[in-house]
């Protein structure tokens, strides 16, 4: 294993030493007393030492940060009925963070409208859509994976205007009930 997560540990179970002795060649595997000038929180390349019997050998590993999460902002909104999930973006000014182990939350961007699944603009009912990003950083451990998270919306379906339409009995004696059949 030569490339590793910000903060991962040491992993040496699969390595083996070709050791060459007088009577031959043998294979040991490597254990991590072994190994020296591993830093877990240091990123970028490093430069490992093995020492064994006096002889030392070097190997290159690789730490980068990566992705924990994504953070849309704000999660939960409303809209109208019909509204497209554009002018809902634009007018919320929703966007999304993107998190990393060992540098924290990135600044805020823009969402945009193909990272949402799932919108409805003439449903009603409340809409947990997923939010997908997807990792493009080159020096990141997590390149090329998706990141999830939840945007709530609920759309309503206000009213523009009403008519009356009169009731079908307009003309009443004095005391007689109302009657608001064909109203």
């Amino acid at each position: 294993k030569t490339n590793y997560k910000y903060n991962e540990e040491l992993d040496v179970s699969t390595g083996t030493l070709e050791i060459e002795r007088g009577s031959g060649k043998t294979s040991i595997p490597i254990t991590s007393d072994m190994v020296s000038g591993y830093n877990k929180q240091t990123l970028g390349n490093q430069t490992l030492t093995i020492t064994y019997g006096g002889e030392t050998v070097q190997y290159q590993v690789t730490v980068k940060d990566y992705v924990t999460g994504i953070t849309v902002i704000p999660s939960t909104l409303t809209g109208n009925y019909n509204e497209t999930l554009a002018k809902l973006i634009s007018d919320n000014n929703i966007s999304y963070s993107v998190t990393y182990a060992k540098a924290g939350a990135k600044p805020p961007l823009t969402l945009a409208e193909s990272m949402v699944d799932g919108y409805s603009s003439t449903s009603i009912s409340a809409q947990n859509l997923i939010v997908t990003y997807l990792d493009s950083d080159i020096d990141s451990a997590t390149n090329g994976e998706n990141f999830t998270a939840t945007l709530n919306i609920t759309l309503s379906d206000k009213v523009d205007t009403i008519t009356v339409v009169a009731p079908t009995k307009t003309k009443y004696n004095h005391g007689e009930a109302l009657d608001l059949t064909g109203g």
